[in-house]
């Protein structure tokens, strides 16, 4: 199978570059709460929303805890959405997260900030932590609402607590705190537009593997193929990188020969650029 192919097929499809995947922590199933410390005081970062990580640890009874589920699977379906009809836009800040991660140019995290800030105007569900916990709060007990903030709140004064807070010159205590919960908001931001991205990337790939599965290639139109593709660098978003993606369909497709073959490339191409384009 033309894996190699495949994958660059999705990519060109894509058109976004490759992130670095942000590590899922293990979640101890005996939790009790959001808060975690390490041996060393450092607080155990969420790879999670908070209420979404508050839902597995707080006792409410199941058909409250599946309606604060629901509330998150629309806010999920949402950033979908958005991410897919601003997929430049989400690129910009998964590579500004990796650009900042691995500096400590307080210039760079002011670029993070920039395009975190620039993503959620775009978002259909705004981005406000509070805002999901009410949207939550609504569909559940008081009980379970009160017990759902309580952890929330817990994980934001932990963050601020382990920011190990010294104001700067000309900074108050409450602009430093403002500050350091603005950037736990950010890389949360990042760790959800990143997952969404590798959800939406396996869909394609699929899409990717079904287009050359279904066309019965030859051994020479393989090679073939597997040459036009391996001849590209990684794909990225310049233009001159997409006249080179439109000249590796082009050769393509003459490579394929026959008529048959060829209208099976169109008509495949074709159901994965719907794919790409699903719900824009």
């Amino acid at each position: 199978m033309l894996r190699g192919t495949c994958r660059m097929m999705i990519m060109v499809v894509v058109g976004f570059l490759s992130a670095t995947p942000v590590t899922a922590q293990q979640q101890d199933v005996n939790r009790t709460t959001i808060v975690d410390w390490d041996i060393t005081g450092t607080l155990q970062k969420l790879d999670e929303l908070p209420e979404a990580a508050a839902l597995d640890v707080i006792d409410i009874p199941d058909e409250e805890r599946n309606a604060a589920r629901a509330v998150l699977d629309r806010r999920r379906a949402e950033t979908q959405r958005s991410v897919r009809t601003h997929m430049r836009r989400a690129v910009d800040l998964l590579e500004a997260a990796r650009t900042a991660d691995e500096s400590d140019d307080e210039t760079d995290a002011a670029a993070l900030r920039e395009e975190a800030d620039a993503f959620r105007e775009r978002l259909r569900h705004g981005s406000h932590t509070t805002q999901l916990v009410d949207m939550i709060g609504q569909e559940v007990s008081a009980d379970a609402a009160r017990a759902l903030r309580a952890e929330v709140r817990a994980y934001w004064r932990a963050v601020v607590k382990d920011a190990r807070l010294i104001p700067a010159p000309n900074e108050t205590y409450m602009d430093a705190r403002d500050e350091a919960i603005a950037r736990e908001q950010d890389r949360l931001l990042v760790v959800e537009i990143d997952s969404v991205i590798d959800e939406y990337a396996a869909t394609l790939y699929k899409a990717g593997t079904e287009l050359f599965d279904t066309l019965e290639l030859n051994n020479d139109q393989r090679a073939t193929i597997d040459a036009i593709f391996a001849e590209a660098p990684e794909p990225d978003l310049t233009v001159a990188r997409r006249d080179q993606q439109r000249d590796q369909y082009v050769r393509t497709f003459t490579a394929l020969e026959d008529r048959q073959s060829q209208q099976a490339f169109i008509a495949r191409l074709t159901d994965l650029m719907e794919v790409a384009s699903e719900e824009r």
